[in-house]
């Protein structure tokens, strides 16, 4: 069994060689055998299938895509195993080619103090594993970087094999540097391999004629010179001399003379190993010396920016390291120290810094900036370097450290937005985000050391605490391996409980310590936008609205956008096109310690009142109930400076919600935490209806315990009553029929306590309903006419209305149909009199059970459809998902199979987006019922 990606995509089993025709199929299977043993997310997948331009319904896609390579793959199908969040390949290292390149240069890594024989063998089994180019025949952007890292380890081999050959005395490959060579041709070290591989071959003027071609491409293409040591090769193969005869440094000039070399300056400081960041790597060789953005004649500016923690400055350094090679004459670094107040290096500093490394004496160095500009900008002429600007404050302080004439690149890190450079100077930016999910388990894999085993779940959880920042990731590593003894388990426990959280993130000294590191950036700011970013860590979540930001600061939105600009170009909140502002979760920790110290008590009060007052108009949108009738209770007044978001539709609504459903229960929790029991019921009850309304069935017992806790503090048994009748009708559409029983129980007790005859009749309503799911339609019929008495002695016609529908229901389901279908139509009736369209859509639905039963398909296929439309009106998700299900089971019992697949895939791209488990439960329904699949 094999599967081989270095060359066009190879597939072996135990029976032959098996073709995977399809090239979705193909880019599937490529990414799962790069990943061999990972968890592949889905939507690492949809970006390798679809680019930035991934379908709206790209988890089914990616299902779809998966199974088809699965077919593909035949008696290797069982290798791609499905995980809660991706897939994975499940096959040893050596049954990959990549996998044996990869240990084989591993190998050859570890041979380089045993001796030149052992590396070589080594090397040589490693390059064996290649066929060609890699992924030859798999077409996805997203690759393009694998291809890019792994093109660079190839060619990384090829060179050192053959200065271990030469250095031995054995001839190079002279005819395989030369195809090298015209495939890349900016790349010195293969052009400078095969020049002295055809000296010492004794072919003087091929080695000749070779460095002109190299130096016309470098001319045209780049405006520069071959590199030093290709320049003393070209002077030896001039005057006749063999490489080998004599070291480097000395030239023919009539007679030897012996000469010191000149220092070409390596400065890059150690890294420890990149994990990840490939496209990031391919994007930096493309535009360097020999890449393929690099045809300009200009210096190449590229300004790596990002948060703090995670990893600039070891991106900048490994690549740098990597890409040696390209810079003859040299790298030079420069810690700009601009995320040190008070500490920030001066532009003059720098430049004497830059001189004194490019070989001046530091007394003759010029006393004035602009001599000593001057002075760079002449000792960097016709060079090939790469300057690397770490930690620059800003834009204007790297501007005179940057090489005049054409060849160099020049580096720069940074914890700012450096948009002056982009703009004025040209300069490519490269954003970093937090790692993968697939690299931050790999990063701890090799931090840990194989020694420490550990589950992927674990080491995912690790991941999540560590927000995926390089940083956090390497910190929390480093403190597990202390701790010899201990077992990962653990780590994750202390990661749970560590209070304050942060506390977990340090190892003593400032550089591995996440509070100092973040401090840094923190005490840059001005005295507003610090005031700013302490009041978000007093929200429950690292997302929120504009909206919600404003209200926190008690600041008109548009003055707030203009502190947020600040936060956002210190890569300390992230803002979208939208109006949502987000921090990583770790800084969102450092804001709430810093605002911990201080009295928010005010900016708490405005954050609520601006969810209560949002929350009530996604409610009572046009069309929708009022907020009274969700349970909404009046809050405390007279709150200022509190903004709200515009919601004037259903569409607004349901925007609005997608955005904040995560929030509204953490809100109520926090309302609850902090003793702001009026808030946390208001809120929570009419957060409820809306999680109701989409299905998010687990977030609203998560909310109304929150209320349950908060009413029974206040002594409001009312408000617990209706908490008990959501926590059971959440627990029955969950499947617990047993913990919803005894919610509507408590809820009918205290309802009885209070005499409260209203409240009544959702409950027994909710106890008919649980009696329903395990088919005792005597017992529900009992409880919805005892519904409808207390809706009746109350004048409650909405639950009249509600009852009836069920009276009709429950004789439907004991075989009464014309009796149950005068129940419907009156509770129709009374629903359209009253205009409550949620009871109407109940009614039509029911009504399209009754005349299904009855075998009137056409029937109830217009009755559902009615239903579905009135739901999809409102915004009730969860209804128009189930009224989808409903038409299709129809078209397909009426042989309309367009029809069915059309109403099944509708239904399943909402519930794709608001409950995932119910989707794949729903596929599988109609892959066993229908043998439908691919939707």
């Amino acid at each position: 069994m094999n599967f081989g990606v270095l060359g066009e995509l190879v597939v072996v089993a135990d029976s032959g060689a098996i073709t995977i025709g399809s090239a979705k199929s193909r880019t599937v299977l490529a990414l799962l055998v790069l990943r061999r043993g990972l968890v592949v997310p889905m939507a690492e997948i949809a970006e390798a299938l679809w680019g930035r331009t991934a379908p709206s319904n790209a988890r089914k896609s990616t299902h779809v895509a998966v199974n088809r390579l699965r077919k593909a793959l035949g008696p290797l199908s069982e290798l791609v195993r499905t995980r809660p969040d991706g897939y994975l390949l499940d096959v040893p290292v050596d049954h990959t080619d990549v996998g044996r390149f990869t240990s084989w240069l591993g190998v050859a890594s570890n041979a380089r103090e045993k001796g030149a024989d052992d590396e070589l063998a080594a090397l040589g089994h490693a390059l064996d594993q290649w066929r060609g180019d890699a992924l030859g025949d798999v077409p996805s952007d997203l690759l393009d970087a694998e291809r890019s890292r792994l093109t660079e380890q190839r060619l990384t081999a090829i060179e050192r094999q053959h200065e271990l050959l030469m250095t031995a005395g054995r001839p190079a490959d002279v005819a395989m540097l030369q195809d090298l060579c015209d495939r890349n041709p900016l790349r010195e070290g293969i052009w400078y391999l095969l020049v002295r591989g055809l000296i010492e071959s004794g072919r003087r003027s091929e080695a000749l004629n070779a460095f002109d071609r190299l130096r016309r491409h470098l001319a045209t293409e780049l405006g520069v010179e071959p590199g030093a040591r290709l320049r003393e090769l070209h002077v030896r193969a001039l005057a006749g001399e063999d490489p080998a005869s004599r070291p480097p440094g000395a030239v023919h000039l009539g007679v030897i003379t012996p000469q010191a070399p000149r220092v070409v300056p390596r400065q890059v400081p150690h890294v420890a190993g990149l994990v990840g960041r490939g496209s990031e790597q391919a994007r930096l060789d493309a535009l360097a010396p020999g890449g393929g953005e690099a045809g300009t004649p200009d210096t190449a500016v590229v300004v790596i920016s990002g948060q703090p923690g995670i990893g600039k400055t070891a991106l900048a350094g490994w690549w740098a390291r990597r890409a040696a090679d390209r810079f003859a004459d040299g790298q030079i670094w420069l810690d700009l120290r601009g995320s040190r107040p008070g500490a920030v290096m001066a532009a003059d500093d720098a430049l004497q810094h830059l001189l004194v490394s490019l070989g001046e004496q530091a007394s003759e160095t010029p006393d004035t900036l602009e001599e000593r500009v001057a002075r760079y900008q002449t000792l960097t002429d016709g060079r090939r370097l790469l300057i690397v600007l770490d930690d620059a404050a800003n834009a204007e302080q790297v501007r005179a450290l940057l090489p005049g004439s054409p060849g160099s690149s020049v580096l720069v890190t940074s914890r700012y937005r450096l948009d002056g450079l982009v703009a004025r100077e040209a300069a490519t930016g490269i954003e970093l985000d937090v790692l993968p999910a697939s690299d931050a388990r790999e990063l701890l894999v090799r931090r840990l050391g194989s020694d420490r085993p550990a589950d992927a779940a674990t080491l995912d959880e690790i991941a999540g605490r560590c927000g995926r920042l390089p940083l956090a990731l390497a910190i929390v590593a480093a403190r597990a391996a202390r701790q010899r003894d201990a077992d990962l388990g653990s780590v994750v426990a202390q990661l749970r409980s560590a209070h304050p959280r942060l506390d977990q993130f340090t190892l003593g000294d400032d550089a591995a310590d996440l509070r100092s590191v973040y401090a840094r950036s923190y005490e840059s700011l001005s005295a507003p936008a610090a005031r700013l970013f302490r009041l978000l860590g007093a929200h429950p979540t690292p997302d929120l609205s504009i909206e919600a930001v404003a209200s926190l600061a008690g600041l008109p939105v548009e003055q707030a956008r203009g502190r947020v600009s600040e936060l956002e170009s210190a890569y300390l909140v992230t803002a979208s096109d939208g109006g949502r502002i987000g921090l990583h979760d770790l800084l969102h920790s450092y804001a709430g310690e810093l605002g911990a110290r201080l009295d928010n008590r005010q900016a708490v009060r405005r954050l609520l009142d601006h969810y209560a007052r949002a929350v009530r108009k996604a409610v009572e949108r046009p069309g929708a109930r009022r907020a009274a009738d969700a349970g909404a209770v009046d809050g405390p007044g007279g709150v200022r400076g509190v903004s709200v978001p515009r919601i004037c539709s259903p569409a607004d609504a349901q925007r609005w919600f997608a955005a904040e459903h995560a929030n509204l229960v953490a809100v109520v929790r926090l309302a609850g935490d902090l003793g702001h029991d009026v808030d946390c019921v208001r809120i929570g009850f009419l957060a409820t209806e809306l999680q109701e309304w989409n299905g998010r069935w687990g977030e609203a017992t998560s909310t109304q315990t929150a209320v349950l806790a908060a009413a029974h503090r206040g002594g409001r048994r009312d408000m617990a009553a209706r908490a008990e009748f959501h926590l059971g009708k959440a627990a029955h559409r969950r499947g617990e029929h047993e913990r919803a029983h005894g919610h509507f129980l408590r809820a009918d007790e205290l309802n009885r306590e209070l005499e409260h005859v209203t409240g009544g009749a959702e409950v027994h309503l909710g106890l008919g309903a649980v009696a329903e799911s395990g088919e005792r339609w005597d017992e529900a019929l009992g409880h919805d006419r005892r519904a409808l008495g207390h809706a009746r002695a109350t004048g409650d016609h909405m639950g009249e209305a509600r009852a009836m529908n069920a009276i009709g229901w429950d004789l439907a389901h004991l075989g009464d149909l014309d009796t149950a279908v005068t129940w419907c139509q009156k509770a129709l009736a009374l629903a359209e009199e009253i205009d409550d369209q949620r009871a109407a859509a109940a009614s039509w639905d029911s009504l399209g059970f009754c005349r299904q039963q009855a075998a009137d398909l056409r029937g109830a296929l217009r009755a559902y459809e009615r239903a579905t439309r009135i739901r999809s009106r409102l915004g009730d998700r969860s209804g128009v998902a189930e009224g989808y299900r409903a038409t299709g089971d129809l078209h397909a019992r009426l042989g309309d199979e367009i029809g069915a697949r059309r109403a099944w895939r509708a239904g399943l791209e909402i519930l794709d987006g608001s409950a995932p488990f119910a989707a794949d439960v729903e596929r599988e329904r109609l892959s066993r019922g229908y043998g439908v699949t691919g939707l």
